[in-house]
């Protein structure tokens, strides 16, 4: 199975808020799949306060309308070829050279992480990371 790497902190700090991208920053990621490929899409803290705003952005991107539930904290879509693995936390240090994974996901469900980040360190973006499990999902 392919994954693709999704990182909108150059959409919220360059587009959004018209600044570098930090070389401190942390959020939340989730994992999704359509057919053999799937998608780590990482987001920062400052543009999703949930993990279902980035299945929402994310989704919207493919052209996938949904909907929240009333606690805001759950996005639900009708598109049977696309489903959520799960979600977890993240934090990245550009001067260590460093991106942490870490935590859980209430709402979309956990990941086992040490694969995702086997997988995650052949991809071109992230060949000069150091990637760092931290404890179980």
């Amino acid at each position: 199975m392919q994954v693709r790497f999704v990182d909108y902190c150059p959409l919220y700090f360059t587009e959004l808020r018209e600044q570098p991208v930090p070389p401190h920053r942390e959020g939340k990621f989730v994992v999704l799949r359509n057919g053999a490929t799937r998608y780590a899409v990482f987001s920062p803290r400052q543009l999703s306060t949930y993990h279902a705003n980035i299945v929402e952005q994310f989704l919207w991107g493919q052209g996938i309308p949904g909907q929240y539930n009333a606690k805001h904290d759950v996005f639900t879509f009708d598109a049977p070829e696309w489903h959520v693995e799960g979600g977890a936390h993240w934090g990245r240090d550009d001067d260590q050279g460093v991106l942490r994974l870490y935590g859980g996901s209430r709402a979309c469900g956990g990941l086992d992480l040490a694969p995702l980040a086997a997988e995650l360190r052949d991809l071109p973006d992230l060949r000069d990371v150091k990637i760092v499990v931290e404890g179980r999902a």
